[in-house]
Formats: C-alpha cells, structure tokens, sequence
C-alpha cells in the first residue's frame, strides 16, 4: 500500500521559527532530511503525513507547507517505499555530474527544477528517479498542482547521473528566469516586493526576452534593466521606445536612458 510523503525545499519556504529537522535532541520519527552534517540547515526534507498525524504534528507540518505562496518548494510523492528507503533512493540524486566530471548540486525538491528536469532529462535517468513512485505532484508558479510523468524502465543506470553538455544548457536556459530573479534578491535584500510571485516571474521573462532579442548578453546589465523593469511596475516595457533604446551600442547612454525612462515610471508614481 503507498504512503504519501511531502518534500519540502526548506530555502524555499521563507524563514520558519520553527524548524524541526535542525534539532539534535532526537530523531523525528515522521520527518528525513536528505542532506547531512553541516547541510541540514539547508536540507530538502521529507515528511511522512502518516506518521506525522500518529505524532499529533500535523499543525507543525502544514505551518510549513502553507509557509509561502506559491508553493514551489512544496511537492507530494505517493510511493511504498518506507520514509528511510525513500530518504535513500532521494539522496543517490542530490549530486549529478557533467561531461567534465564536475559535481553538480541537482536542487529535485525545487519544484521549477522538477518541472525541467522532467524535460531535460532522458527516459531512462528520468526513470531511474521516479520509477519507485506511484505519483509525483508538484506546484505550478500559478499555484495549481500538477503531475509529473512517472516512467519506468529495466535500465540500470549508477548514481550519480551523468548530464551531457547539451542537457546542462537546456537545465540553464530553463532555469534562467529563476536565476536572474535570484540575483535580484541579492542585489535588493531589503527590497518589499515579492519576487517569487507568477507576476514577477512573468516581469523577468519579458525583461530577459526583449534584452536578449536586442543582442546582448546575461549579464550585470541585464540585472539593473530588471531591476528598472520592476521599480515601474512594468510599465517600462510598455514603452514604445524601448527597444530603440535597448539597441544603442553605447552600454553608458543606454543605461542612462533605460534609468530616465524608468523614472518616468516609478510604482506609486
């Protein structure tokens, strides 16, 4: 009989008060962190709903769930593999490897990176992860839950799973958004507005596409375009003029013009 499990991307959730796979005082009977040692701050963790309602922490467990909306860092497996043999098949994944033998973290709890993988991916390495499950959902940046593709196959492939050149960049080119929202958050820690929602997700896309359409390349540049694209709500790339702007060879006056005409615009203005 399958059991249903939740994993959780613990960076993804926000900051918790509580944070129960940080404890060291025992061993959670209803909770697996996939990470060890000095990573379990930071691990993906399971959580075995059974077992957490035997446990009266039901209450803890959706606190986390519903911590941050969307739920991207929030999936559900339904398998009958036990907690800890789903624990051990998970981590055989944390780490891929490329054509250069480097170690790569491989971020499956992250529900944008499943949605990819399960494209980027062959048949058979996609297999090899969800082949013991019986279903996988994941949420979408609309907030909508969705199934993935569970394939099975008689391959035997040993981990780590080796990604070719071309798959690495198919993984970056989808990730790309994700990543360039990233990079805003660092850049504005303090910042107020939400960028993990789908209206900012769909301000980065937009901004990424017409930056790379006018020739240029992902870079610093393209972070402070976003930024501008954000602080006027997005009412910059409504501008007529932007892509004469975008097109200036001048990366000084192109940045000066981008600043004005963000000005023009600012949110609450």
């Amino acid at each position: 009989m399958a059991s249903t499990y939740i994993l959780i991307d613990t960076t993804l959730i926000g900051y918790p008060k509580d944070k129960p796979w940080t404890r060291k005082s025992r061993k959670l009977s209803w909770l697996a962190t996939l990470y060890e040692r000095d990573g379990i701050p930071v691990s993906p963790i399971l959580i075995d709903i059974e077992r957490a309602y035997i446990c009266n922490r039901l209450d803890a467990v959706m606190t986390l769930v519903n911590a941050l909306r969307p739920q991207l860092g929030i999936s559900f497996i339904e398998t009958e593999l036990t907690l800890i043999k789903l624990q051990e098949h998970l981590r055989q994944f944390i780490y891929v490897k490329t054509e250069d033998n480097m170690e790569l973290t491989l971020r499956f709890a992250d529900c944008a990176v499943l949605a990819a993988l399960s494209v980027c991916l062959t048949a058979d390495q996609w297999s090899s992860i969800v082949a013991p499950f019986e279903c996988w959902k994941i949420h979408g940046r609309d907030g909508k839950l969705k199934s993935l593709p569970i394939l099975k196959s008689d391959a035997s492939l040993t981990a780590p799973l080796l990604l070719n050149d071309d798959q690495i960049a198919s993984l970056k080119s989808a990730m790309s958004v994700d990543q360039l929202l990233a990079n805003l958050r660092k850049m504005r820690p303090d910042q107020s507005y939400d960028y993990s929602t789908l209206k900012s997700y769909e301000y980065a896309e937009q901004a990424l596409q017409i930056w790379l359409s006018a020739g240029h390349t992902e870079d610093t540049e393209l972070l402070l375009f976003t930024r501008d694209v954000f602080d006027s709500d997005g009412r910059l790339l409504l501008q007529p003029s932007l892509t004469k702007v975008l097109e200036q060879p001048d990366p000084v006056l192109r940045r000066k013009d981008l600043h004005r005409m963000a000005g023009l615009h600012l949110r609450g203005g």
